[in-house]
């Protein structure tokens, strides 16, 4: 039993909160942290509860599993605390950075940066923010110096943090330079000197769009790419790419000619590319076998026009609801059903491989329908002219009748 002496409005009282009698403390992570607390400390041990002692602070418990918890450790002052009996912890100045040690680095290369100043007491997690490239693995060496590896970059002056245990992040107020390492490092975006430089593509996806231009971005698959070097070259259109990592970019393409275009990451390399994009005649949608459906879907439907691909990537949009699956049936027709909607008139369109493939679009109306229960008579003559009375529930007092 753990016995807690408080003193509200100036009484005494005795507060007990019972532990586990098995509750044991192995191990903290990190073992240190500053004076004025906040740090998420992880607890290794047997029976944990949510409750622990912390340097004779009881502090509520994250439980995790019955050996695995986090705590926030509590301000305290300079030196070592006990972790309910089982483990110890530092509290220590905050965290310094004076130095890195090179201050310049290569464009090409990179490297280990050696970094000095105050780090805390035995901190197995360390890791670093190069510009925006982060976090980066580091490793701790003594409380004034830890290491991370800096990756290759353009060259630029970018910002270094550093983040010690779990979850703080620390900037550092220092700047690591980049420098190139010849001339041909020297990058101006519009006159970009070599295919290295701005990577290359090898596939697009999807690689076959409308004549109109992508209105999503398409995904441009290589190496070598670089944030703010490599851009999409389609014959005379430069485009700004926006960066993923060394192997994936996305670009918006321009509109362009009905055929295959190759594309590339530069202009200089425009002529040797091996990825290329087919540029498909847009579609024209002209017509349906069906201007109305119930609004719980399910309503088959042709869609006449011109120039339907015969494609995989070939699909409906009704309204805001697409892409949805289509069977193609001739280059002047496909056939799509209906989704769930609420009673509404929408016009329908076409995608390819997600993207809008035509311009044109015609209107289907979503009508509450009712259900029919039963008709009378059930039979009649071939020769029809027999009034029927059908019967059901939800049935509009304007419905008409299909058999």
């Amino acid at each position: 039993e753990m016995v807690i002496t408080a003193e509200p409005l100036g009484a005494v009282e005795e507060v007990s909160l019972e532990e586990g009698p098995m509750m044991e403390v192995h191990s903290v992570t990190p073992t240190s942290g500053p004076l004025d607390g906040g740090s998420r400390v992880m607890v290794s041990g047997a029976e944990l509860g949510r409750w622990m002692d912390f340097g004779g602070i009881v502090v509520d418990a994250e439980v995790i599993s019955s050996v695995l918890a986090i705590v926030e450790s509590p301000g305290g002052t300079m030196g070592f605390v006990a972790v309910h009996e089982g483990a110890t912890f530092a509290y220590t100045e905050a965290i310094t950075v004076q130095s890195i040690e090179p201050a310049t680095m290569t464009t090409a290369e990179g490297g280990v940066l050696t970094i000095s100043g105050f780090f805390g007491v035995g901190h197995a997690n360390v890791a670093c923010r190069v510009g925006t490239v982060g976090s980066i693995a580091g490793r701790w060496l003594d409380s004034g110096t830890i290491e991370c590896l800096a990756p290759f970059h353009i060259a630029a002056v970018v910002d270094i943090a550093v983040a010690v245990g779990y979850g703080d992040v620390h900037p550092m107020g220092v700047s690591l330079e980049y420098v190139p390492s010849n001339v041909t490092d020297l990058i101006i975006v519009e006159d970009i000197n070599s295919n290295l430089t701005a990577g290359e593509i090898k596939t697009i996806l999807p690689r076959h769009i409308s004549q109109s231009g992508s209105f999503r971005a398409v995904a441009m698959v290589g190496k070598n790419f670089l944030s703010g070097v490599s851009r999409c070259v389609v014959d005379s259109s430069s485009l700004a790419a926006e960066f993923v990592s060394s192997s994936l970019m996305l670009c918006e393409l321009p509109s362009h000619a009905p055929g295959a275009m190759p594309v590339s990451s530069s202009r200089e390399s425009l002529v040797e590319s091996v990825a290329s994009v087919l540029y498909r005649t847009e579609a024209v949608v002209e017509g349906l076998s069906v201007g109305s459906g119930a609004t719980s879907g399910g309503t088959a439907v042709s869609v006449y026009g011109d120039h339907m691909p015969d494609s995989d990537g070939l699909s409906c949009r009704v309204g805001s609801i697409g892409p949805l699956g289509a069977r193609w049936l001739s280059r002047n027709s496909i056939q799509c059903v209906t989704p769930g909607h609420v009673a509404a008139e929408v016009r329908v369109t076409l995608d390819l491989f997600g993207h809008f493939h035509s311009s044109t679009s015609v209107g289907f109306v979503f009508m509450v329908m009712g259900t029919v229960m039963d008709v009378m008579p059930a039979i009649g003559p071939v020769t029809g002219m027999v009034p029927l009375e059908v019967i059901g529930w939800g049935l509009p007092h304007n419905a008409m009748c299909r058999v």
